[in-house]
């Protein structure tokens, strides 16, 4: 179907938005798009912004929606915030039908979200950037029904295990080397670490675990299909390829590990430079004894395996 439909007119935006897809370990340049695959969607964000969601509608059509906000709305009512790609245009309750133009729409809305792009987001794309077996981004685990809220990390990446045939799925929490939630008076009390404890507590669960395990076996068969389709295949990881077989030694590390930024960035597509403070060698220190953390600018390449 996604194939096909690629193919027809109707289907045109479909196909400009695998042309967007930069894969990992690629660099998105100014129009480039992530791709993370959902429960019934898939998202493509532009440095951790939605630029669009697709899912098949009740009509059994593929479709799309995009935030008003980069469609130039300047009022959003509260839950009406999406339109809806039908015939040809982006049609809500609140707004009329702002038609879809090929070549034209999608690097509008790109265009629109540097608006909205933070610090720690630039940060994260150039990560993917540099590491081709990233999975996932914007990682909202299941939530826990009896506790506040579900577990998020900022990137999901593959990895060899300790033998040459496992494969290792590892969870990364990202920070930029200013973020408070890093510091404390006590640094060994610092937010992150109850961050990443209610992680570890989550993924302690062999059910919870292997039901992710499942489902990130599911989502790299997809990418595969999906890289096939935009004839991009051939430069994705060999690991994303190796993981969706269903006879691969895949498993999920129930310890997250972080990632800390500093370096020069964007807020709101606007360059600026985060440093650390004189005192962060304490803060480091106490991280290190709990967590596995690697700290990076953005001068040069780097590998979170």
């Amino acid at each position: 179907m996604l194939a096909a439909y690629a193919q027809t007119t109707e289907g045109q935006w479909w196909k400009e938005l695998l042309e967007h897809w930069a894969l990992p370990g690629m660099d998105a340049g100014t129009m480039g798009l992530r791709l993370a695959i959902r429960d019934n969607y898939l998202n493509f964000y532009r440095r951790g912004q939605s630029v669009a969601r697709v899912f098949i509608g009740r009509d059994g059509k593929l479709s799309a929606s995009v935030h008003l906000k980069y469609l130039g709305a300047d009022k959003v009512l509260e839950g009406k915030e999406y339109a809806r790609l039908v015939d040809g245009a982006f049609v809500s309750v609140s707004h009329p039908g702002i038609p879809f133009v090929v070549g034209q729409t999608f690097p509008a809305i790109i265009q629109k979200t540097e608006g909205w792009t933070g610090k720690e987001k630039y940060f994260v794309d150039l990560a993917v950037a540099h590491n081709a077996s990233v999975v996932d981004l914007e990682v909202g685990l299941p939530r826990i029904l009896d506790e506040g809220g579900a577990p998020r990390m900022d990137l999901a990446v593959l990895e060899r295990g300790e033998h040459s045939a496992q494969i290792r799925l590892v969870f990364w929490e990202a920070k930029t080397i200013d973020d408070s939630r890093l510091r404390a008076t006590n640094p060994d009390t610092a937010e992150v670490h109850s961050q990443l404890a209610k992680y570890v507590d989550y993924m302690s669960d062999d059910t919870r675990r292997n039901h992710a395990e499942n489902e990130y076996r599911r989502n790299c068969q997809l990418i595969v299909e999906l890289a096939k389709l935009a004839g991009k295949d051939d430069f994705l990881s060999p690991l994303i390829h190796e993981t969706g077989n269903p006879s691969a030694d895949f498993f999920i590390d129930p310890v997250p590990r972080l990632v800390i930024f500093e370096g020069k960035t964007q807020v709101k597509g606007k360059p600026c430079e985060i440093r650390r403070v004189r005192t962060w060698s304490r803060y480091q220190c106490s991280l290190d004894r709990r967590w596995k953390v690697k700290v990076f600018g953005n001068e040069t390449r780097f590998s979170l395996a």
